[in-house]
């Protein structure tokens, strides 16, 4: 029988060298760290080398205590009533972190383990936040560099956001090509928006670090290939399948003229086509919480401000999209432009 996040709650250990839950993120999501946590076997923290004494004492806080904060609300849920005229409806938090920890308290196939609501928790804590906030700049910056997409995402804000007021959350969802604009830039600068879960009680099957998706196969799948010529490729199950994003996204077979921005290649298409986030019972998790997040951004941003890129003396828009834009590799976790994307915001004139 499959534990409940209730029945295994611990609490964080002392003697470790954060204070916060923040300063514990920071260290474990570091990208020395990671590389280190995931090609290290476990005896090796055992050697007498403070630096990886202190990284598994950090990992282990780290996991309690997100196990602790699923317990506490497990209980928390455990203790509220029902609606009154629908007691299946529970009343009580219906956050996505409560949805989580409810997922784990079922019987069914369908209910989530303890693990699987620690990995999710893990990503919403930490790893959604800098794929979104680099897509974001990337995004400004290639719309300041292409001025017609940028008054094209312009004139649909205006269009839907009349009398400069702020959005709702339905006039959001209206913004289909300043969406567009958001997908095709993470598809340019492919992140791994996290789109599976720790399957381990020590984060050893973490997503991995890199633009790749990564899957499990749990059950053989043939999969019929096209090029270099056509085939079929077995896929044992148990098999690890890493798939290479930017691959994808850079191929000019899927993707015609693909390095050059141009978001109209994503009108009119399916959610479930939009690759950047995974699809499948595995997609990535915040995938609707990262697109109202983007649009609500862009959308209050591109209302009352116009951007520009920033030139250097003598140097076109083409010069600074090389320097800038192709100076691309993992500054952090993510896979995105490296150093500063320098651009000048200049305060629309809003005319009622």
């Amino acid at each position: 029988m499959t534990a409940s996040v209730s029945e295994v709650a611990s609490e964080p250990q002392a003697n470790v060298e954060v204070e916060t839950i923040q300063e514990g993120l920071t260290t474990v999501m570091d990208r020395t760290n990671v590389i280190l946590h995931f090609i290290l076997p476990q005896w090796a923290y055992k050697l007498p080398i403070a630096y990886l004494n202190s990284l598994h004492r950090t990992w282990t806080w780290v996991e309690k205590y997100m196990h602790t904060s699923a317990a506490s609300r497990a209980r928390e849920l455990n203790k509220t009533s029902y609606d009154d005229e629908d007691n299946s409806v529970a009343v009580g938090p219906q956050d996505v972190f409560s949805r989580l920890v409810s997922a784990s308290e079922g019987l069914n196939k369908h209910s989530l383990t303890v693990n699987e609501v620690i990995g999710n928790t893990f990503l919403l804590m930490f790893a959604g936040h800098e794929t979104t906030a680099m897509v974001l700049a990337e995004t400004i910056t290639l719309l300041a560099l292409y001025q017609d997409e940028q008054e094209k995402a312009y004139q649909e804000i205006m269009s839907v956001f009349k009398n400069n007021r702020d959005p709702s959350l339905e006039e959001l969802e209206k913004l289909k090509f300043v969406l567009a604009c958001f997908i095709e830039a993470s598809r340019l600068y492919r992140k791994p928006f996290p789109s599976t879960y720790v399957a381990s009680t020590e984060l050893k099957s973490f997503k991995a670090p890199g633009p790749l998706l990564t899957r499990i196969m749990p059950e053989d799948i043939v999969v019929h290939v096209e090029r270099p010529s056509p085939t079929n490729v077995v896929l044992k199950k148990g098999a690890s399948v890493f798939i290479d994003m930017i691959s994808i996204h850079r191929n000019p077979h899927t993707f015609p003229d693909a390095n050059k921005f141009q978001p109209s290649r994503w009108a009119d298409l399916p959610e479930h086509r939009y690759t950047t986030f995974g699809s499948g019972p595995r997609a990535c998790l915040g995938r609707k919480f990262a697109q109202i997040e983007a649009l609500t951004m862009l959308s209050c941003l591109l209302r009352d401000w116009k951007v520009n890129v920033v030139l250097r003396n003598g140097e076109t828009k083409k010069d600074y999209e090389e320097r800038v834009m192709g100076n691309a590799g993992m500054p952090g976790m993510t896979f995105g432009v490296i150093g500063e994307m320098e651009v000048q915001f200049t305060r629309r004139t809003f005319q009622g």
